[in-house]
């Protein structure tokens, strides 16, 4: 089994990494990667033994968050609320986590990983049926890295950001020039996206 890292280290330790599909007639909508750590949320639950740690990350997902103003205080923290599966009642996100969780036990079950795993730890172990994997995912799920399209640009009456100007909506002034602006999560990191919509941003801006 790998041998277990410093716990006094920042663990982002993507040793390895795909994208899935979680069933045939879709594009790639999960991001797979292995961090060689057994520490849990970043360190906060700490393994007394070594591991590895299977994470599925949803790439196309049908849950809308809402982010608001507390007040017109400018240093005032929003009010933020991801509605993570709550605002999706087709039920898409949860059915394609769950696929996720079942990929990657399968990839666990392969040579040669498989030699090195002596099992799955709690608390997911006990998640078995779909019920009970979906109400692991559930209570454990979270936002993870390349945040993006909180103030989506385009010219319908929900967007913020005009996509000519990369001016707000409403405001003089104000420019976003980030991957707030990217109208629709894409499937993958937002790096390069974001180089280019800057670049895009700054034309239009300083011309």
């Amino acid at each position: 089994m790998a041998a277990e890292p410093d716990r006094t280290a920042l663990v982002a330790l993507g040793g390895a990494g795909a994208h899935v599909r979680s069933r045939p007639d879709v594009e790639p909508d999960l991001q797979l990667y292995g961090a060689i750590t057994p520490h849990r949320d970043y360190v906060r639950f700490l393994s007394s033994r070594p591991g590895i740690t299977l994470h599925s990350v949803l790439q196309r997902p049908n849950s809308r968050g809402e982010i608001k103003l507390r007040s017109a205080d400018p240093i005032e923290y929003p009010s933020i609320d991801p509605r993570y599966f709550a605002s999706d009642p087709g039920g898409g996100d949860i059915a394609t986590l769950i696929e996720g969780v079942r990929i990657n036990r399968r990839i666990a079950a392969q040579s040669p990983l498989k030699q090195l795993i002596e099992g799955e730890i709690t608390p997911s172990l006990e998640a078995d049926s779909d019920a009970d994997i979906a109400e692991y995912i559930r209570g454990h799920c979270t936002t993870l890295y390349h945040a993006a399209s909180t103030c989506r640009m385009g010219t319908d009456p929900m967007a913020v950001v005009d996509p000519s100007s990369f001016k707000v909506h409403g405001l003089e002034g104000l420019h976003v020039a980030d991957a707030s602006v990217i109208p629709v999560m894409i499937s993958g990191n937002i790096q390069t996206p974001t180089i280019l919509i800057a670049e895009r941003a700054a034309a239009a801006i300083i011309g």
